[in-house]
């Protein structure tokens, strides 16, 4: 009875550690870049502390840590993984429930997403409105007619800069 139960226990550690293991692979090969993007954006800039990361791909393909400084202030880094891209303290753009509001305000009747985004330095600007816009909130929801949709809001002011809809075929 002990080494049915010893090899039930031994089979069943095995299979956990090797779903762990291969979920890890798996995420990383989703993201291979992540831990040399985490570490430029702390070496090449005030982050200290990095609290979240996000793949943001409609542009320069990189990542946007959230986190603090050493003096705890909360802060945001764009960085792929050779460079540090942008960085900006939160309390300096708008709220997130203010940027809510203004996506309401919109036509966002339900929003799925938010992501902060970065204008590719080296690429055109694509919010001619505003050429000095470098960090921008990408809003991805459904409008008010039931389709998808892409905003662009301002980090700094919330000043809508683009919208796109997405046709259903």
């Amino acid at each position: 009875m002990r080494k049915i139960l010893f090899y039930s226990l031994s089979v069943c550690a095995i299979v956990i550690i090797g779903t762990l293991f291969l979920l890890r692979q798996l995420t990383y090969a989703q993201m291979p870049d992540l831990q040399s993007a985490a570490q430029t954006a702390v070496d090449h800039s005030a982050l200290f502390q990095i609290v979240s990361a996000e793949v943001y791909s409609n542009g320069p393909s990189c990542f946007v840590f959230t986190g603090t400084d050493k003096l705890g202030r909360e802060m945001i880094v764009v960085s792929s993984k050779d460079r540090v891209l942008g960085s900006e303290y939160t309390d300096k753009g708008l709220k997130r429930s203010v940027l809510e509001d203004k996506a309401r305000a919109n036509g966002f009747q339900r929003i799925d997403r938010m992501t902060l985004g970065i204008v590719d330095p080296n690429g055109p600007n694509p919010f001619k409105s505003n050429g000095t816009t470098t960090l921008f909130w990408e809003i991805y929801g459904v409008n008010q007619q039931g389709k998808r949709q892409y905003s662009y809001l301002d980090f700094y002011t919330g000043n809508l800069l683009a919208t796109y809809s997405l046709e259903a075929k």
